[in-house]
């Protein structure tokens, strides 16, 4: 009978796991998709944003062309006109008044300033308000993403280590947010909560329940331990359950030469990870 309950008790834990994973799947395929919409509609947005400013300038130059055509006509007109006045008036042996020539001269100079590339207009207003658009858009998505992240931070809780149970050879800053490793050994109290082998420090404050979230720069760190830990953690000795993730009492995330590891009871789960964190995010 104990047999026959035993399998159906695994039978049901696959279930449930079978279950879990395909809940996952759902979930994860539906903010895939989600996140291809989003990228669906700003292309599609870009798309139309361009080809509307795109036609708005070649509408400008079809402008300026049509203009140029029309002055190069008036142009053309203005000097058979002063072809055949000057024909006529060389007929008559009189000569072309300066006057007369310096305003025939002003004209032409008017007609082609009018084709100057640099004088076409194009909608300035438009476009300057197209760009705050986008760029309060661009805002808004910064402030959004990455999303997991901003989720994590929403668990955010503040930690300060304790300097009274800090290792002789760990600096312990003022504000209790930083830790520094130094040779020399440093003159201190002995009290019973202080480590005295282990280059262990554990913070003020402990959590009963729910879930946080809290950040520390290892950058430039080649070892180094992250971990939770009951308050009845040996602090003295060199026996093994003095370092996290050794006892039954502790759990740790170890970087070392390289590789990260995840200890718990003395035993030892490696990472996937492959990449050194900087800083190291973590969160229970």
């Amino acid at each position: 009978m104990q047999k026959l309950f035993a399998y159906k008790a695994q039978i049901t834990s696959a279930l449930i796991d079978s279950v879990n994973q395909n809940k996952s799947s759902v979930i994860r395929e539906s903010i895939r998709k989600k996140y291809e919409e989003i990228q669906k509609v700003l292309d599609e947005d870009l798309k139309v944003t361009l080809t509307q400013l795109e036609m708005e300038e070649k509408a400008a130059v079809t402008a300026l062309e049509d203009l140029m055509e029309k002055n190069c006509t008036v142009i053309q007109e203005i000097e058979q006109d002063l072809a055949r006045l000057a024909a006529e008036l060389a007929q008559r042996d009189i000569l072309l008044p300066d006057e007369m020539d310096t305003a025939m001269e002003d004209r032409v100079k008017y007609l082609l300033s009018g084709t100057d590339p640099s004088q076409v207009k194009l909608d300035e207003p438009k476009a300057d308000q197209i760009l705050s658009l986008a760029n309060k858009m661009l805002l808004v998505i910064r402030s959004q993403i990455p999303i997991i992240k901003r989720l994590n931070k929403s668990y955010s809780t503040d930690v300060s280590l304790d300097p009274e149970t800090a290792h002789p050879k760990l600096i312990i800053s003022h504000q209790g947010d930083s830790a520094t490793y130094t040779d020399n050994w440093q003159e201190l109290p002995e009290l019973p909560g202080r480590f005295d082998t282990t280059l262990n420090v554990i913070s003020l404050q402990g959590f009963n329940s729910g879930r946080h979230y809290w950040e520390l720069d290892v950058s430039g760190k080649t070892y180094w331990e992250l971990g939770l830990t009951y308050p009845t953690i040996s602090r003295k000795g060199r026996a093994e359950d003095c370092w996290l993730g050794r006892g039954s009492d502790s759990w740790a995330v170890e970087f070392f030469n390289g590789e990260y590891t995840a200890w718990h009871n003395g035993v030892a789960q490696p990472s996937t990870l492959c990449k050194t964190l900087q800083p190291y995010w973590g969160a229970v």
